[in-house]
């Protein structure tokens, strides 16, 4: 859409995202989906702003991964790693429920309401799934009950992200 809206040439844009004007083209046609690289440098190039752009390359990604396979092992579960501080287990709290939701096939929040028995509510999943704050624990675990998530992966994920920093 940026591109066709920018009217740049396909050959001067592929010049400027560094690729093929064929690749260019089964990106556009959408038979492809480009690195993040190639996809920023067309979005400087069309003048959009890249982080815009990043959510919607983000949710092309996940949606084209194949699912991954249940897990047995509860030591197969480390949502933790590479986790060092409250901040940290924000961000990655937030992340893992918006991947959660894009595996689960991004459901509209009046899914996930009508799923919940109307125990949630848009607002209330809206803020859960945008926000870097986590909810309280018997709110996610239904929310993950609905997409599909394990309550073993993120209850130490939730934990570390709700504990209060040393005073």
């Amino acid at each position: 859409m940026l591109a066709r809206a920018s009217e740049i040439p396909l050959q001067d844009l592929a010049r400027r995202a560094r690729c093929s004007p064929s690749y260019l083209s089964r990106i556009l046609s959408g038979q492809r989906v480009p690195s993040w690289a190639i996809t920023e440098r067309l979005a400087k190039t069309c003048e959009a702003d890249p982080a815009i752009v990043r959510r919607a390359w983000e949710t092309e990604q996940l949606r084209r991964r194949p699912p991954r396979s249940t897990v047995d092992d509860r030591r197969d579960i480390d949502s933790l790693a590479g986790v060092s501080d409250r901040a940290q287990a924000l961000r990655k709290l937030a992340t893992a429920l918006r991947t959660l939701h894009v595996r689960a096939g991004q459901p509209t929040l009046q899914q996930i309401c009508v799923h919940s028995r109307w125990r949630l509510h848009a607002p209330q999943v809206t803020a859960i799934l945008e926000r870097d704050e986590p909810c309280d624990w018997p709110t996610l675990v239904l929310l993950l009950g609905i997409l599909g998530g394990s309550p073993d992966y993120f209850r130490p994920l939730r934990q570390a992200a709700t504990e209060h920093p040393p005073a």
